[in-house]
C-alpha cells in the first residue's frame, strides 16, 4: 500500500507544477476581423485579395502583454504581398517579410482596460502551388497558424501558437476544356487544312491572364501558323525526337476577343468564367506513313 501511495502522490505534484506553465502561454487569440476580414476572392496564380486578422486577449491574466512578435505562417502556396499600416491599428509595424510565406508583425502592447484587441490587415496572393498542395491533399484544411512570442508582465520568453479560421473557399481555381470542332478527314501530301480547338473556361469563379500554348505535333503534319480569336499567335518550334513541339502564349491582346454564347465577352483582356477562346491551326499534310497525332497542352 505505501509504493502505491507514492506513486501516486507523485502523479499530483507533477501535474500541479505543470498547469500553470501551460496557463502562462494561452493569453491570446487570433481570428479573422468579422466577415469582411476573410480574403473572399484568391484566384490561383492571380491578383491579390486582402484580409485582417483580429488578435485579442485570452486567459485571465491581468498582466501586460508586450514585446509581442506575431508571425503569420500561412498555408503552403499562400503568400505575403503587402502590409496595410491604415486599416491596421496604431502601433502595428511590419517587422520582416524575408520570408513571404511566414511575415512577421510587430505589435503594441495589449492588457485587461486598455488595449485588447489588435488588428493586422495586409494583403496576400495564391501562388500556382496551392494547386499542387491541394491535388496531394484535396480534403485538406486551409487556415494559418499564428505564432506569438512575447513577454506577460515581468516573464520573459513566452510562446504559443494559434490557427486561424478557415478560408478554403476564397480560392478560385480555374479550370479548362477543350473541343476540336473541325477536324479533317482523308488527305493526301500537299493538303492543307485549318483546325479549330474551343478552349473554355469551366470553373466557377477562376480567370486567368495567360495561357501556355503547347502542341507536340507528329512528323506527319506540318503546322504553318496559329490564331487566337483570330489574332496571330507568336510560336516557337522545338524539334523533340521526330515531333515538332509548338509553343505559344496567349494573352490580353487574344482574351479582348473572347466570345460567352457566341457573342463577344466583356473585352476585359482577362480569360474569365464561361468565355471561349477559339485557336485556329492551319497546317499540312506532309508525311502519309509519320505520326499525324498532335498532343494539345494549355
Amino acid at each position: 500500500m505505501t509504493k502505491v501511495y507514492k506513486l501516486f502522490s507523485f502523479s499530483i505534484f507533477f501535474l500541479t507544477i505543470g498547469i500553470p506553465t501551460l496557463f502562462a502561454q494561452n493569453n491570446l487569440d487570433v481570428s479573422f476581423q468579422g466577415a469582411t476580414g476573410v480574403p473572399d476572392f484568391l484566384n490561383i496564380c492571380g491578383a491579390e485579395d486582402t484580409e485582417a486578422v483580429s488578435i485579442t486577449l485570452d486567459g485571465g491574466s491581468p498582466l501586460e502583454r508586450n514585446a509581442i512578435k506575431a508571425t503569420a505562417h500561412l498555408f503552403k502556396g499562400v503568400q505575403y504581398v503587402s502590409f496595410d499600416a491604415a486599416n491596421s491599428t496604431p502601433g502595428v509595424l511590419l517587422f520582416d517579410a524575408s520570408d513571404k510565406n511566414k511575415p512577421v508583425f510587430q505589435l503594441p502592447n495589449m492588457q485587461p482596460g486598455a488595449l485588447e484587441e489588435v488588428i493586422i490587415a495586409f494583403s496576400i496572393r495564391a501562388n500556382c502551388e496551392y494547386i499542387d498542395t491541394i491535388n496531394a491533399n484535396n480534403a485538406a484544411d486551409v487556415f494559418d497558424t499564428w505564432e506569438f512570442d512575447y513577454n506577460l508582465g515581468a516573464t520573459t520568453g513566452l510562446n504559443e501558437s494559434d490557427a486561424n479560421t478557415e478560408y478554403r473557399d476564397a480560392f478560385a481555381v480555374p479550370n479548362f476544356t477543350s473541343t476540336m470542332i473541325n477536324g479533317f478527314g482523308k488527305g493526301r501530301v500537299g493538303d492543307c487544312f485549318t483546325r479549330d480547338i474551343e478552349l473554355t473556361s469551366s470553373g466557377l469563379d477562376g480567370l486567368v491572364d495567360t495561357i501556355v500554348y503547347e502542341n507536340l505535333q507528329g512528323a506527319g503534319i506540318w503546322v504553318q501558323s496559329v490564331e487566337v480569336n483570330g489574332i496571330p499567335l507568336i510560336i516557337s518550334k522545338t524539334l523533340v525526337g521526330a515531333d515538332t513541339l509548338i509553343t505559344g502564349i496567349i494573352d490580353s491582346t487574344h482574351f479582348v476577343m473572347n466570345t460567352v454564347g457566341g457573342i463577344l465577352g466583356n473585352g476585359d483582356g482577362l480569360f474569365d468564367p464561361n468565355e471561349t477562346a477559339t485557336i485556329t491551326e492551319s497546317i499540312c499534310m506532309v508525311s502519309c506513313t509519320d505520326s499525324r497525332t498532335s498532343v494539345h497542352d494549355m
